[in-house]
């Protein structure tokens, strides 16, 4: 019997999150991980930085879903 496993699965995102995210991604690939702040991600999308706590608890948070998302294109 051969078992196959599916692909990872991912915490669900909102919209807002995914948008996030990609813009977190941007950043990273554009200029590295020490240009990548909270401050200056919200600056980016035109929203002020505590609304991205609704959608990431935290930097390492959003890390996480950068590393998760990642992954699941390999």
């Amino acid at each position: 019997m051969t078992v196959t496993a599916g692909p990872p699965s991912r915490t669900p995102r909102s919209a807002r999150a995914t948008q996030i995210a990609a813009a977190a991604r941007a950043i990273l690939e554009g200029e590295g991980e020490a240009a990548l702040t909270m401050r200056r991600l919200a600056d980016d999308l035109g929203i002020r930085a505590p609304s991205l706590y609704k959608h990431f608890p935290d930097k390492a948070a959003l890390l996480v879903a950068l590393i998760e998302e990642a992954l699941a294109e390999v």
